[in-house]
């Protein structure tokens, strides 16, 4: 049977190996939200937003290759990077990866609320409700870094750190390692705050997508078959969006609810649960340019060498547009227009 420290060496790589796709995916779709949707000023922001967040977070995933251990009811979170930055580079980006992880949370009911109000009103809502909306999810970010650096900084327990490297039996530097007792305050708050939180917005992403199901369904004799197709597929992109990383974060709580009294063991299913918390930059790119059409097209294009732009070009009622735009005749303000 294949050692710890074994497993702990092949996570470098595998972690660093799943990171850099990651990183990959998320930067080519940055690339096509910048280079494919500059004529679609309404969606535009809330489609770029989402496209910065995860490139930064799969970007901080790359540097920091974090690995979570589960033992003698304690979680250890250990900072991996493949390249040697030092200890405070590695400290800054586990704080900023934190802001990060709770923003891909929160930015998706955003999108939902967003979308549904150019649906009913046929246009961008207004720049005092984006930054209401943007200044607390600002807020409930900084609140989750705020609770990861009173976890894993604030009072470290060493000779906890010690004690459990020891049972799982890997040699590394504890300057890297940080975790604490399941039972104490500072975890149990930990755990509540980011499960509330990622509750809060999927009941919130729930309620939107009925909304934006019914004003869809209500618009649907005057919309034409384009048109309800891009819906469809931008829907399917932000489902996907909306559940995955209430995927990766509910997945490591179940896996620790599991191994929350094991003493030791295998290191692999710690592998396994570190690289499903840090899938959501991944899910989110590879899903959003599968369903989108006009984003697949030109995926695939560029990987086959070809970059006309003609390969993301689709026709509304017959008017020349790009993916998603959201336009208007002259004279009638709604968001879809009869075919001609």
């Amino acid at each position: 049977m294949m050692s710890n420290q074994r497993i702990f060496y092949l996570h470098k790589w595998i972690g660093f190996s799943f990171n850099c796709i990651s990183f990959s995916t998320s930067s080519m779709l940055l690339y096509l939200v910048l280079k494919k949707s500059r004529k679609m000023p309404n969606i535009r922001p809330i489609l770029l937003a989402g496209a910065v967040i995860d490139f930064t977070y799969s970007l901080l995933n790359l540097c920091a290759n974090h690995m979570f251990i589960v033992s003698d009811k304690s979680l250890l979170l250990l900072t991996d990077p493949m390249l040697p930055f030092p200890q405070i580079i590695c400290d800054a980006i586990l704080v900023i990866g934190g802001f990060f992880v709770a923003l891909s949370w929160l930015t998706v009911p955003v999108q939902y609320n967003y979308r549904l109000y150019i649906i009913k009103h046929g246009s961008a809502p207004p720049w005092s409700l984006l930054l209401i909306q943007a200044t607390m999810v600002l807020i409930m970010s900084s609140i989750g870094t705020y609770l990861i650096y009173f976890v894993y900084f604030v009072g470290k327990d060493a000779a906890l750190v010690s004690n459990v490297m020891e049972l799982m039996k890997i040699d590394f530097d504890e300057n890297l390692v940080f975790g604490k007792k399941f039972e104490s305050p500072p975890m149990q708050i930990y755990f509540a705050y980011f499960s509330l939180m990622s509750t809060l917005a999927l009941i919130n992403i729930v309620i939107a997508d009925r909304k934006i199901r019914q004003n869809l369904k209500a618009k649907e004799s005057i919309m034409g078959k384009r048109t309800k197709k891009l819906h469809a597929e931008l829907s399917k992109a932000l489902f996907v969006m909306a559940i995955s990383p209430v995927f990766s974060s509910f997945s490591q709580v179940i896996y620790i609810s599991v191994a929350l009294n094991r003493t030791g063991g295998s290191l692999f299913p710690d592998v396994v649960s570190s690289m499903l918390a840090t899938s959501a930059p991944l899910i989110n790119s590879v899903t959003t340019m599968y369903f989108v059409r006009p984003y697949r097209l030109f995926f695939i294009r560029l990987i086959r060498g070809g970059f006309e732009s003609s390969s993301v070009e689709v026709y509304v009622n017959n008017t020349h547009t790009h993916p998603l735009t959201i336009t208007n005749r002259p004279r009638q303000s709604s968001l879809f227009q009869k075919d001609s």
